[in-house]
């Protein structure tokens, strides 16, 4: 079901949700986002953001659904997702148990998130697990760094640094632990990435690092298959056996898609050694009518009944986030600059506003970004990066000012 609320005339509150409208008042989920003030001539672009999950068991001896926890997403007004807590069903009432808190550098790149668990006796959150993240001009990802808190201080578990070859794809993953005892990165585990010439992946390996050796060593691979329309159908699993020294075919986990292309079912079967299947896993997707995952069924395979057993249904609610133009003059946003353009040559614009913070984002024509900054709108701005020559276009964003530019590099 879908529930619209719109105020027409110049302003307007422009909100959405999708989902069952009688469990969101039941638990009072109603009205979990931030209503959108734009005026309605000024829209230029809508998504949806995921407000609520409702999460589900089924009690075989009831032969019924039970709802047993959630999850309530919160969003900044530029749609990041910044907050995420877990709750607890005890009874009627639902009992705090853990959040999330993200936490955002330029555009959309994140710089950590937070997880903490919620101490019922003390009323506070206790910090628990962050992951730091680092990209490059590029807006790849670089490195990402995991740590735990224990006894009162932050202290390193995990790091992970990227690499990528001259079409920005990801080719290898580095996984190294932290040692206390020897204040030192170790290394873990590598996975590395192949792709076909059409720059669709198709394997990846994991090697362990053994430290007697100083080698990698085999570990698992994944191989994905693709049918006649380049849409993933299935990936199959292999761990290295060291005595035969040969890959073992361990689990295959295959896709089937509805009408719209979305993936509806995915069943997950494991293997014994050469014996057959094991144990299969299901999961079943129904959306929306925007495309939204609007229920997520999980089931095992019952081989004495020779049917699915769920066991966890999850129901996921969304609103409506839009974004706006700002149509303080009928000139809108206009901006004097030289083109072709240099590296570090002043932009003016008019119309931005004093205090605003504004992104500054730089892609090229197949939407790769290779620049980023912010500037308060009281400021002259300059891309400070020597750009390849080319044709790019230049994004600025702030609250809801949004204007773009095409410039040549030469």
């Amino acid at each position: 079901m879908v529930v619209f609320g719109l105020q027409i005339g110049a302003i307007a509150t422009v909100s959405a949700q999708t989902g069952n409208e009688s469990e969101l008042t039941n638990f009072s989920l109603s009205g979990l986002s931030n209503h959108r003030f734009v005026a309605p001539e000024t829209i230029v672009s809508s998504q949806f953001l995921k407000d609520s999950t409702l999460v589900h068991v089924f009690h075989e001896s009831a032969n019924s659904w039970e709802l047993s926890e959630r999850f309530i997403y919160e969003h900044d007004n530029a749609g990041r997702q910044v907050e995420s807590r877990r709750s607890m069903l005890a009874g009627s009432e639902w009992k705090l148990k853990s959040r999330c808190t993200h936490a955002y550098g330029n555009g959309s790149n994140p710089a950590y998130e937070k997880h903490q668990l919620w101490l019922q006796n003390e009323e506070r959150w206790q910090d628990s697990l962050q992951r730091n993240f680092s990209f490059d001009g590029r807006d790849r990802i670089e490195e990402e760094s995991n740590h735990i808190f224990q006894n009162g201080q932050w202290k390193p578990q995990i790091l992970t640094t990227y690499s990528y070859n001259l079409e920005s794809l990801l080719i290898s993953e580095l996984t190294a632990y932290w040692d206390q005892s020897h204040s030192h990165w170790f290394n873990h585990r590598i996975v590395n990435f192949e792709y076909n010439a059409q720059n669709v992946i198709t394997r990846e390996v994991s090697q362990l690092w053994d430290q007697l050796t100083l080698e990698w060593v085999n570990e698992s691979s994944r191989a994905y298959i693709y049918n006649d329309d380049d849409m993933l159908v299935s990936s199959e699993r292999r761990n290295w056996d060291k005595s035969l020294l040969t890959w073992v075919l361990v689990s295959v986990i295959s896709l089937e898609y509805n009408d719209d292309g979305q993936i509806k079912n995915t069943e997950h079967t494991a293997f014994f050694s050469n014996a057959g299947p094991l144990s299969s896993e299901n999961n079943l997707t129904n959306y929306d009518e925007f495309g939204n995952v609007d229920e997520l069924v999980q089931g095992f395979w019952n081989s004495s009944d020779g049917d699915w057993d769920f066991y966890q249904k999850q129901n996921h609610y969304w609103s409506m986030h839009t974004i706006g133009r700002n149509l303080d003059g009928a000139e809108g946003i206009h901006c004097t600059f030289n083109n072709p353009y240099s590296a570090g040559l002043p932009w003016y614009c008019s119309s931005l506003k004093e205090n605003v913070t504004y992104n500054l984002r730089v892609f090229d024509l197949l939407g790769r970004a290779f620049f980023e900054d912010a500037f308060l709108g009281q400021h002259t701005f300059n891309i400070s990066r020597q750009l390849p020559s080319g044709v790019y276009i230049v994004l600025i964003q702030g609250g809801f000012d949004y204007h773009t530019e095409k410039i040549v590099i030469r």
